[in-house]
């Protein structure tokens, strides 16, 4: 059985510590905190069935870009995101969600009519709960129909932040519907 080689960084942000995995092929899962090396080992053995080597450095070339977004030099990403720590479904779902631009929002129900399942909005919020790639696969930018948040796997509190740094103002509660794609 092959042995899958991979590679990770933890770094500070205005959000909290965040270490990002990369494989071979790319950029492979993004966590906010610091996870253990042998969390991140069964995480990643777990998503490849196999054996792996998991290797630490001081920086990535993702985290040299996501510490750009953070001071306000970059708005789209240029490193790869490989999607093998997600399924068949959520992979569809988040290359859709990955053409949503900065400072912009959609909602879980336009998502699931991006990839044919109109009525999977609910589908399409667990694919969210799940993603390897907050950020780089911007999950942040996904809201419920009504504007409010829904939810996210670094908190509402990291969310809201992130909305701020991108420019979106909170209206009555909700979220601005007038940033909403279409």
């Amino acid at each position: 059985m092959a042995t899958h080689s991979f590679r990770y960084a933890t770094m500070r942000s205005p959000v909290g510590p965040i270490t990002v995995v990369e494989s071979d092929r790319g950029v492979a899962a993004i966590d906010f905190g610091e996870p253990t090396e042998a969390a991140l080992v069964a995480r990643l053995r777990a998503a490849v069935r196999g054996d792996v080597a998991l290797q630490k450095r001081a920086r990535l070339r993702a985290t040299t870009e996501l510490a750009e977004y953070f001071r306000g030099r970059r708005r789209t990403f240029g490193v790869t995101a490989d999607f093998t720590l997600a399924g068949d479904f959520q992979r569809r779902v988040l290359r859709q969600l990955a053409t949503v631009r900065f400072g912009q929002l959609t909602t879980y129900g336009e998502l699931a009519k991006r990839v044919g399942k109109p009525g999977a909005a609910r589908a399409v919020g667990v694919a969210m709960a799940k993603n390897p790639l907050p950020i780089l696969v911007p999950c942040h930018r996904v809201v419920a129909s009504d504007g409010s948040l829904g939810g996210f796997s670094g908190g509402l509190d990291v969310k809201r932040r992130l909305h701020a740094h991108e420019g979106v103002a909170e209206l009555g509660g909700g979220w601005a519907s007038a940033r909403l794609e279409s």
